[in-house]
């Protein structure tokens, strides 16, 4: 007898943006998974991207 997976079919609703993130800030969902993403433009070559959990918590940021 064959393994059977549990396939998600949903992609994870959009939560209500936290309080402490901007009114620009984008969720990003995939099944069973998201996140916020907050984008600024620095200067002309460089972005600082903040990704949050779904309550606002920041979990990596880094300039790109």
């Amino acid at each position: 007898m064959g393994n059977k997976l549990n396939k998600l079919s949903e992609v994870l609703p959009r939560p209500s943006l936290p309080s402490n993130l901007s009114e620009n800030a984008l969720w990003l969902a995939g099944e069973g998974a998201g996140s916020w993403f907050v984008v600024v433009h620095e200067s002309e070559d460089f972005y600082n991207i903040s990704r949050f959990s779904p309550d606002g918590v920041l979990e990596c940021q880094g300039i790109f």
